[in-house]
């Protein structure tokens, strides 16, 4: 783990200076109201590995407000785990196969950065873009770029990441 100060002012700006000085291969982030089940980081790279083309992976989230929901669910991480891989065969010249847009649509697989990982390469590719962003849609772009100029996609059913719910929450 590493931890960085960055002079950036917006979200985008600090998201793209995280990624800029990463040393591995796959980037994930933990927002400060997140949190990650125990076993994310084990899932994420064992399915970057197991797919040498996949470019961004995401998994179910969970939202709750205080800490005491945890304390009453005990077993909230403990989903069984599925995923949807699409590749290049659900993608047509630029455009996604109706199949494709619906499971992506139901899975919300653009939302929330904690529940993402991608591969530092490819998404340094747009990193100029994605500093310029401010501190909204930066989820989407992630998902979007991966999307249209990625390989492959896992959308991971496992809930593997808890999003705090309050007042200053941008979604």
């Amino acid at each position: 783990m590493q931890i960085i100060i960055s002079d950036q002012l917006s979200l985008a700006g600090k998201i793209a200076s995280g990624i800029l000085l990463a040393r591995n291969e796959v980037v994930t982030f933990l927002e400060d109201d997140d949190l990650y089940c125990k076993d994310r980081i084990e899932h994420i790279l064992r399915s970057f590995r197991d797919n040498k083309d996949l470019d961004y992976y995401h998994n179910r989230a969970v939202h709750f407000r205080a800490l005491t929901f945890l304390l009453k669910k005990p077993k909230i991480c403990s989903v069984k785990s599925a995923q949807v891989l699409l590749d290049n065969k659900d993608k047509n010249d630029g455009d996604i196969t109706k199949a494709a847009e619906y499971k992506l649509n139901k899975y919300q697989a653009d939302y929330n950065l904690s529940s993402m990982a991608f591969r530092r390469t490819f998404i340094s590719n747009y990193i100029e873009i994605l500093s310029d962003l401010g501190t909204r849609y930066i989820d989407s772009f992630v998902f979007s770029v991966a999307l249209y100029k990625g390989n492959s996609i896992i959308i991971d059913f496992r809930t593997d990441t808890l999003i705090r719910t309050h007042s200053l929450n941008a979604s």
